[in-house]
């Protein structure tokens, strides 16, 4: 971000891709443009324009197991304050997916275990009019 001009400008002497560095440039301007709509639009509290524009971004891009984790972790917590649960829940089961060893991979798997515990917990009481353990109740 502190660079960008002279960026631009290295991307722009170099139509040609001669250095073979102006895809990484491009890359590096696309992450910093992301990073801060994302700020901005976070702010705003605009979640849904967040969603819109994380996809747009994982479609665009080629990312490592752990930046594409990191890139879906924004949408779920923007997908978390819109209420929306059934998208949330499929973030959640494709940052597992990328994987399942890594910090954000395990982690992610917790959440998924915990609201599995506590929707079993509410469909027992619901169903049996069983009151659910107080650790399994949602607060």
């Amino acid at each position: 971000r502190f660079f960008r001009k002279e960026i631009e400008a290295a991307i722009a002497a170099d139509p040609q891709n001669e250095s073979g560095f102006v895809d990484d440039f491009r890359r590096l301007i696309a992450d910093v443009d992301y990073a801060n709509a994302m700020h901005r639009l976070g702010r705003e509290k605009e979640w849904a324009s967040m969603i819109e524009l994380t996809n747009r971004y994982l479609a665009e891009h080629e990312f490592s197991s752990r930046q594409r984790q990191a890139v879906l972790l924004h949408r779920y917590g923007a997908e978390e304050k819109l209420r929306d649960w059934e998208s949330a829940i499929r973030t959640l089961l494709a940052i597992v997916e990328t994987d399942p060893e890594s910090d954000l991979g395990k982690k992610a798997a917790g959440v998924l275990a915990e609201w599995r515990r506590n929707k079993i917990a509410a469909d027992a009481e619901k169903a049996n009019g069983i009151p659910a353990p107080a650790e399994a109740r949602e607060e």
